[in-house]
């Protein structure tokens, strides 16, 4: 043993403790990435989109904006033509900024806040394209399954007449973006809130939505 040998203090690497974050600091990041993703997406499609819609909308509406400068983050292709592939992506943001998660559809609401189905003139009307344009995006993204449309016809006394179709997102489109989990719970969270809602109506409410109807 060498005694004349400098003795060596002997270190001990200490990892920091890990600190859960508190519900406030929890809040606070949350309504930042609400704002910085909608912000993001409105910067993106040309008109505002509210940071309140639910967390799993605007970050899938967020991801699906990204994608326009880099296709490879998109898993499924949906076409060629790099313009009409911008065109694509933005039509499927402004559904899925505009899905309705308790009704499983793509649609807006009335002055009311009733629920509405929503035609392809909303593209239009929101994005500043053509009619003939919206028209082959739509065509476009149905063949690649992302959206879903179903026509239906209402039964009258003067036969039968066209109803604004339902419209749906492919579910697999969250599982694409890695949101499949999130979809499922706040889609499950959406519907309880909107049966609780129904279930605590007054008579007067149900009296006056029966009289709207």
């Amino acid at each position: 043993m060498n005694v004349n040998a400098p003795a060596v203090a002997a270190t001990v690497t200490q990892t920091p403790e890990f600190t859960p974050y508190t519900a406030a600091q929890t809040s606070a990041w949350a309504k930042q990435n609400a704002a910085d993703n909608a912000k993001y997406i409105s910067d993106f499609l040309g008109f505002p989109v509210s940071p309140r819609l639910p967390f799993v909308l605007l970050q899938a509406a967020r991801d699906v904006c990204a994608a326009a400068t880099d296709p490879k983050k998109f898993i499924t292709r949906l076409c060629q033509r790099g313009d009409h592939y911008v065109n694509c992506i933005k039509v499927l943001a402004t559904a899925i900024v505009h899905y309705d998660l308790a009704a499983n559809l793509v649609a807006t609401r009335d002055p009311r806040g009733a629920l509405q189905r929503c035609e392809n003139d909303l593209f239009t009307a929101r994005l500043g394209m053509a009619p003939r344009t919206v028209d082959n995006v739509i065509a476009s993204l149905k063949e690649a399954g992302l959206y879903l449309s179903f026509e239906q016809r209402e039964h009258t006394k003067e036969g039968h007449r066209g109803r604004a179709s339902i419209k749906r997102l492919n579910i697999g489109l969250f599982n694409w973006l890695g949101l499949g989990r999130e979809a499922s719970i706040q889609r499950a969270n959406a519907k309880q809130r909107q049966d609780i809602k129904k279930v605590t109506k007054t008579p007067t409410d149900a009296a006056l939505d029966s009289y709207r109807v």
